[in-house]
Protein backbone atom coordinates (compact mmCIF):
# COMPACT_ATOMS: atom_id res chain seq x y z
CA UNK A 1 0.00 0.00 0.00
CA UNK A 2 1.46 3.46 -1.04
CA UNK A 3 1.63 5.97 1.93
CA UNK A 4 -0.62 9.30 1.39
CA UNK A 5 1.49 11.96 -0.94
CA UNK A 6 1.33 15.43 -0.54
CA UNK A 7 3.12 18.84 -2.28
CA UNK A 8 3.66 21.99 0.34
CA UNK A 9 3.99 24.97 -1.59
CA UNK A 10 6.04 27.95 0.15
CA UNK A 11 7.20 31.26 -0.45
CA UNK A 12 10.52 31.41 1.20
CA UNK A 13 10.60 28.47 2.80
CA UNK A 14 13.55 29.97 5.22
CA UNK A 15 11.33 32.74 6.78
CA UNK A 16 10.36 31.88 10.40
CA UNK A 17 6.57 32.12 9.39
CA UNK A 18 6.70 29.23 6.94
CA UNK A 19 9.19 26.96 8.88
CA UNK A 20 6.46 27.27 11.16
CA UNK A 21 3.62 26.32 8.93
CA UNK A 22 5.69 23.49 7.56
CA UNK A 23 6.23 22.66 11.30
CA UNK A 24 3.13 22.48 12.14
CA UNK A 25 2.07 20.33 8.85
CA UNK A 26 4.41 17.87 9.86
CA UNK A 27 3.18 17.45 13.38
CA UNK A 28 -0.48 16.98 11.87
CA UNK A 29 0.55 14.48 9.35
CA UNK A 30 2.50 12.27 11.50
CA UNK A 31 -0.80 11.89 13.88
CA UNK A 32 -2.37 11.35 10.86
CA UNK A 33 -0.68 8.91 9.28
CA UNK A 34 1.78 7.03 11.60
CA UNK A 35 2.82 4.90 8.94
CA UNK A 36 4.53 8.15 7.22
CA UNK A 37 3.81 10.19 4.06
CA UNK A 38 5.76 11.10 0.73
CA UNK A 39 5.92 15.35 1.33
CA UNK A 40 7.28 17.20 -1.30
CA UNK A 41 8.09 20.79 -0.13
CA UNK A 42 8.58 23.28 -2.99
CA UNK A 43 9.87 27.05 -2.45
CA UNK A 44 8.11 29.01 -5.08
CA UNK A 45 10.71 31.79 -5.35
CA UNK A 46 13.11 28.63 -6.17
CA UNK A 47 10.84 27.13 -8.44
CA UNK A 48 8.18 29.86 -9.94
CA UNK A 49 7.82 26.95 -12.45
CA UNK A 50 6.54 23.72 -10.52
CA UNK A 51 4.17 26.59 -9.01
CA UNK A 52 2.58 27.65 -12.18
CA UNK A 53 2.10 23.82 -13.32
CA UNK A 54 0.56 22.99 -10.00
CA UNK A 55 -1.91 26.37 -10.20
CA UNK A 56 -0.80 27.69 -7.28
CA UNK A 57 -2.35 31.24 -6.24
CA UNK A 58 -1.33 31.37 -2.51
CA UNK A 59 0.77 29.98 -0.37
CA UNK A 60 1.41 28.12 1.59
CA UNK A 61 -0.96 25.73 -0.15
CA UNK A 62 -0.83 21.94 0.61
CA UNK A 63 -1.94 19.55 -2.53
CA UNK A 64 -2.81 16.09 -1.36
CA UNK A 65 -2.12 13.79 -4.86
CA UNK A 66 -3.14 10.60 -3.29
CA UNK A 67 -5.38 9.08 -2.32
CA UNK A 68 -8.14 11.12 -4.07
CA UNK A 69 -9.76 13.20 -4.25
CA UNK A 70 -7.37 15.74 -5.01
CA UNK A 71 -7.26 18.00 -1.90
CA UNK A 72 -5.95 21.70 -1.63
CA UNK A 73 -5.78 23.50 1.63
CA UNK A 74 -4.32 26.81 1.47
CA UNK A 75 -2.94 28.70 4.61
CA UNK A 76 -0.57 28.39 7.78
CA UNK A 77 -2.60 25.29 8.99
CA UNK A 78 -2.68 26.65 12.48
CA UNK A 79 -6.10 25.49 12.52
CA UNK A 80 -5.64 21.77 13.01
CA UNK A 81 -8.88 20.36 13.40
CA UNK A 82 -9.95 22.45 10.58
CA UNK A 83 -7.17 20.87 8.16
CA UNK A 84 -7.82 17.66 10.56
CA UNK A 85 -11.07 17.01 9.12
CA UNK A 86 -10.64 17.95 5.84
CA UNK A 87 -7.96 15.25 5.42
CA UNK A 88 -9.72 12.17 7.15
Amino acid sequence: MSRPRFSLYLCGAALPRNRQARKRLETLLESLYPEGVELRVVDIQSDPEAAESAGILAAPTLIRQWPEPVLRIIGDFSDADGVRNLLE
